[in-house]
């Protein structure tokens, strides 16, 4: 008889506690997309991607702020950390937390994966300057943005498998058994 929430319903508390903590700017602009949903008129649909990409933007300002260095990535490529390649910032903050992980595979995947989602993710955000944008790629959107957003979180508290805190608080539970 207990109303026991769903796994969307837990994702999304997850994700509004953790922006709240480290990236508050960005939870405004993930609930402005939410409110923009229920208009679903075009105009406001194509606000709700609009918001989704300046949450990604200042999730990335949050967790990865811009520096103007240029570092040199593991495939040889020059990335810029500035305040306009806020994809890079993520990824470089997902690396960064990764490094030296004894998991290295799953890191390496896991990187590959998050940069590709991020990609398209951003890809679709923008749309809704350009293009009409439908009520279910608004939602898709929005849902994709949670999802992308718990991620780069998790890494950051040290609840994503395979990431440096995860992985040195593992350790440290063996050790003291």
């Amino acid at each position: 008889g207990r109303f026991r929430p769903d796994v969307f319903e837990r994702g999304g508390a997850y994700v509004k506690s953790a922006m709240q903590e480290y990236a508050p700017a960005a939870l405004d602009k993930l609930e402005s997309a939410e409110e923009s949903l229920l208009d679903g008129s075009g105009e406001s649909l194509a606000h709700a991607l609009t918001s989704c990409r300046r949450a990604i933007k200042s999730l990335a300002d949050a967790l990865y702020p811009a520096t103007g260095e240029v570092i040199v990535g593991g495939d040889g490529k020059e990335r810029t950390m500035n305040d306009e390649s806020f994809r890079n910032r993520l990824i470089q903050f997902a690396v960064e937390h990764f490094e030296g992980t004894a998991q290295r595979k799953l890191a390496n995947e896991t990187l590959r994966s998050l940069g590709t989602r991020l990609e398209i993710l951003v890809d679709l955000a923008s749309k809704g300057v350009h293009a009409d944008v439908s009520r279910e790629e608004a939602e898709s959107c929005v849902m994709w943005t949670y999802l992308a957003a718990a991620d780069f979180l998790r890494i950051k508290d040290g609840t994503f498998r395979g990431s440096v805190a995860n992985v040195e608080e593992a350790r440290s539970g063996e050790a003291s058994k």
